[in-house]
């Protein structure tokens, strides 16, 4: 199931967007919304988009889709399985047609206008530190798809998980 909260804060000059998605399919078609909405509706050049998925690369959906619809999610620094090649974050090129996806750790200090985190767990071991670099990486719009039991995290500052 897809849950759309709508527009949590839009503090200029960032807006965020909350999308409660169960955790596998349900998530990966959320996705898919958003990056159609973001692109065909709102007019976003793919290049200023980053998915940052909150799992290893080899672990995510996201990652072994990749294309949704119109819009492919690209990282030469990962082979088709996630495994990481050895090129850094910053090293990356950015081709205008293609959406870049990483992960929150590693895209850590880094920024694009618009960031969709995807694939969080509550489980995650330094879960706050993870959602904090995550959360820091946008410069105009930000969308978390979130899963139900991380939902509270986000509508008005929940306690942690």
């Amino acid at each position: 199931d897809v849950a759309v909260t709508g527009v949590l804060t839009c503090a200029l000059p960032i807006c965020h967007r909350l999308v409660i998605a169960d955790v596998g399919d349900a998530t990966v078609d959320a996705l898919r919304q958003e990056l159609h909405r973001l692109v065909a509706d709102e007019q976003v050049a793919p290049f200023r988009i980053a998915v940052l998925v909150g799992c290893a690369m080899d672990k995510s959906l996201a990652w072994k889709q990749r294309t949704f619809g119109n819009q492919v999610l690209v990282n030469e620094a990962f082979d088709d399985a996630g495994k990481l090649l050895g090129i850094a974050p910053d090293q990356l090129q950015a081709d205008p047609d293609e959406i870049l996806c990483e992960t929150i750790r590693r895209f850590k200090g880094l920024e694009r206008d618009v960031v969709v985190l995807v694939e969080l767990d509550a489980t995650t071991r330094r879960l706050d530190h993870v959602l904090y670099a995550g959360l820091t990486r946008a410069t105009t719009h930000l969308t978390v798809i979130a899963p139900p039991d991380l939902a509270p995290r986000f509508k008005g500052g929940g306690g942690k998980g």
